[in-house]
């Protein structure tokens, strides 16, 4: 079962779902997976802060905002046109609060394993952000999220913090994802 959930993983991109949800993955399942694949160091100890800090997710994959990084610099000049201030910051990876509860650690696992441990935290630290809202909640980048989880928890990373309340965010960068024609998750 792993080896096709494996293939699939690496084979497959875009925005489709993974099949092993993160928060009813249990550890010998998740080892499974990743067996003589990729070794990561203190893989339990992530894996176990990956599932706390993930349990606060309550929003399903389709209700959540779709931005791309193609999007980002369109995506910047609506809030200045709609003044709301953002600004370009750090952040140790855990103290970032997930609101997408479905998250897929095959999804996840896919690049880590493509990529290796230190690829995957160079990535997160120095090539990608995560989109935030004035309180720490993630309202893009909840997969890249559960990577670095994964990887190294007390990783720093580039945030986009947005001065707006969680709740006004997703409303307003969902409604920026319909107007430019993104499609939502399923």
């Amino acid at each position: 079962m792993f080896k096709e959930l494996f293939n699939e993983a690496v084979n497959t991109g875009g925005q489709k779902a993974g099949k092993l949800e993160m928060k009813s993955l249990e550890y010998k399942d998740a080892l499974g997976f990743i067996n003589k694949r990729i070794v990561i160091d203190n893989f339990k100890i992530n894996f176990t802060i990956a599932k706390t800090l993930i349990e606060y997710g309550v929003m399903k994959r389709k209700e959540m905002p779709v931005i791309t990084s193609r999007d980002v610099e369109k995506f910047k000049a609506h809030m200045e046109q709609s003044n709301i201030s953002f600004k370009n910051s750090t952040s140790a990876l855990k103290k970032l609060k997930p609101i997408q509860g479905q998250l897929y650690f095959d999804k996840s696992m896919r690049d880590i394993i493509k990529n290796g441990s230190t690829g995957t935290e160079k990535f997160l630290t120095s090539k990608t952000f995560f989109i935030v809202s004035n309180d720490n909640h993630i309202v893009d980048g909840h997969h890249r999220y559960l990577q670095g989880l994964l990887v190294n928890p007390d990783m720093k990373v580039q945030v986009l913090k947005i001065d707006l309340p969680v709740k006004e965010l997703v409303k307003f960068a969902k409604d920026f994802g319909i107007s430019i024609g993104n499609a939502q998750n399923k």
